[in-house]
């Protein structure tokens, strides 16, 4: 088949400008391409999360029962709003040591019973410690009445010594008279007279001598027998006193015996007291009440088992929120960073700020030193002052993602980073600065 020469030349010709304008779009289209990525873009950390309170107390509570109970009574229902210390839950006893109501009147009266016991001891030992004393100021007087009359007849047993030694020198001087009678009365210079009254004059003083001696054995005896006196009465009253005071400390054991039971007993009935006010749970603060876990009238809940939760009315909310490690480098304490809450619709071109209706400012209050289970730093974020405020309509629980922005780069190296999994292109300036800003928040 031929083809007409001047046909395709002019065809041909009619296609020209349709092709330059189609190679001009391809080059606009390619050019813009290229201009984009070298637009900026705003580096940010994307995280999600969940809604919680800053405060441990705000935060919904399981309320436990203290002791072991049977259900007699429920004062609310789920959704209730009660005050702090409003009843919430009414128990009866379960334990057969508490079933007496009267346990606390009976007890008490047991107290006073050894209360009077211990102050009648008190007086006993006060009664004692007086006879202790008593039995000391005897023993100390026999003891120096026992004392003298040692020293009386030391005494006396040395003035009999004396005569003895006066007696012995008299005996000594008559028995020479004698001899000088009896040899002057063989001369005939002495009558018989003068020899038998020198004689009588010896025999005096040996009678004299012997009487000496007699007194000296019985001074000695009697110093024996006051020496001997003396140690029966240290013994006597050492018995007496030992045996006084080891009543005394009988009874002082006693006493200590009995305000340790006192104190068990006191400790007893505090505790009856305090368990009595356990038998209605209240609730600790003001709320909702949530999560009713026992059922109806009659049933026995365990110690420390929880029946209900209750939902804080006041909570300070803030934002939950997990990052990677790679990202966790670059959330500082006080870094500005955007939320969109579960439930508000939201427009967020993550590399802008511009583009950011329906999200809500917060900044970052604490990143946690240390990652979870799953490899993710939790950090909190809370509102920042100044700027819109979050809704009041949170709820706890609720989701929440958040964005954090960094350095401007471009988009072409934004989107090389993101291939490669490398971390945001953070100046060391600017990361000195975060460390420098998060530093200055610790001080202060």
């Amino acid at each position: 088949m031929m083809i007409d020469k001047n046909t395709y030349l002019s065809t041909f010709i009619k296609e020209i400008p349709k092709r330059r304008y189609r190679n001009l779009a391809w080059g606009i289209f390619f050019a813009s391409i290229v201009i984009f990525l070298f637009l900026p873009w705003k580096q940010t950390i994307r995280s999600s999360g969940e809604m919680t309170t800053l405060l441990p107390e705000q935060r919904p509570q399981e309320i436990e029962s203290v002791i072991a109970g049977r259900i007699e009574k429920w004062q609310v229902k789920e959704g209730d709003f009660v005050n702090k210390g409003d009843t919430i839950l009414v128990l009866s006893e379960v334990k057969n040591d508490y079933f007496d109501p009267k346990t606390i009147e009976l007890t008490r009266s047991q107290i006073t019973s050894k209360e009077s016991a211990i102050n009648s001891n008190r007086d006993k030992i006060i009664a004692q410690d007086q006879q202790i004393n008593a039995l000391l100021q005897n023993m100390e007087l026999s003891l120096d009445k026992g004392l003298n009359k040692i020293q009386q007849n030391i005494s006396k047993l040395k003035s009999d010594s004396a005569d003895l030694k006066a007696i012995k020198a008299d005996i000594q001087i008559s028995k020479n008279q004698l001899d000088r009678n009896e040899e002057l009365y063989k001369e005939g210079l002495k009558s018989l007279t003068d020899v038998e009254a020198k004689r009588l004059k010896y025999q005096e003083s040996q009678a004299k001598l012997q009487n000496v001696l007699n007194k000296i054995l019985i001074t000695q005896s009697e110093l024996k027998n006051a020496i001997i006196e003396l140690n029966s009465i240290k013994a006597d009253y050492s018995d007496k006193i030992s045996k006084a005071r080891g009543e005394r400390n009988s009874t002082e054991s006693y006493v200590f015996n009995a305000e340790a039971e006192l104190a068990k007993i006191n400790n007893y009935v505090n505790n009856l007291e305090i368990r009595s006010g356990f038998y209605t749970i209240k609730a600790p603060q003001t709320g909702y009440i949530t999560k009713i876990q026992q059922a109806g009238i009659g049933e026995i809940i365990k110690e420390g088992e929880s029946v209900c939760s209750i939902v804080p009315l006041n909570r300070d909310l803030c934002a939950q929120l997990y990052a990677s490690a790679i990202d966790v480098p670059y959330l500082k304490n006080g870094s500005e960073v955007r939320l969109q809450f579960e439930g508000y619709p939201v427009l967020q071109l993550s590399g802008s700020k511009a583009f950011a209706i329906g999200t809500f400012a917060g900044k970052v209050y604490f990143v946690e030193k240390a990652a979870n289970k799953t490899g993710k730093f939790r950090y909190l974020v809370t509102p920042k002052k100044g700027s819109k405020e979050w809704p009041k309509s949170l709820s706890l629980g609720s989701g929440v993602q958040s964005w954090t922005m960094l350095q401007s780069v471009p988009i072409w190296f934004e989107l090389w980073r993101q291939l490669n999994s490398f971390p945001p292109n953070l100046t060391e300036g600017e990361l000195n600065k975060l460390n420098k800003k998060d530093e200055g928040k610790k001080n202060d």
